[in-house]
């Protein structure tokens, strides 16, 4: 009987590590193939919806920047000559600029300005500021007028733009 047995259990030890080995196997069957869902998933999720990767510019908002008017009051009200006798304008100009110390130079030199301003409108001719041409080269000699006075003091003002506010002519 102890043949038997032992003949019994040799042959058992041979099915064990059978039955191991096959379950080793199946465990890693099971995992090769849920390694190769989850990298099928991914390559699926890849290609459906893929990795976006665009460069995007975005546009920086423009710095809101500060208006300074400064306005010329009272107006200029000056005599010119014209082809049918002496006529007389009256004009208000107002200069634009988004520097503080610009603002407060162009009214620190009002008196400077306001002089050099009304030799520049009183050299001009009537005919001439009827046009839009000449009343838009007029504020061109006007804002040069302005950069004069400011290099004989040695000074720099940032000016943008400069409008009338008020243009008459008789």
């Amino acid at each position: 009987m102890a043949d038997e047995e032992s003949e019994s259990t040799e042959g058992t030890g041979d099915e064990k590590p059978k039955k191991s080995r096959g379950k080793i196997f199946a465990m890693l069957v099971v995992g090769v193939l849920m390694a190769t869902s989850f990298a099928g998933g991914a390559v699926f999720n890849y290609h459906t919806y893929g990795v976006r990767t665009e460069i995007v510019e975005v546009e920086m908002a423009p710095e809101i920047k500060e208006p300074y008017y400064t306005e010329f009051d009272p107006s200029f009200t000056v005599n010119i000559p014209g082809d049918a006798g002496q006529h007389y304008v009256d004009i208000n100009i107002a200069v634009l600029s988004y520097d503080r110390d610009a603002y407060n130079l162009l009214r620190q030199y009002r008196p400077l300005l306001r002089n050099k301003i009304l030799n520049v409108i009183g050299n001009r001719r009537f005919e001439e500021l009827l046009a839009r041409e000449g009343r838009e080269k007029l504020l061109a000699d006007v804002r040069t007028g302005i950069d004069d006075v400011f290099l004989r003091e040695d000074r720099v003002v940032k000016i943008e733009a400069l409008y009338f506010t008020k243009f008459l002519m008789q």
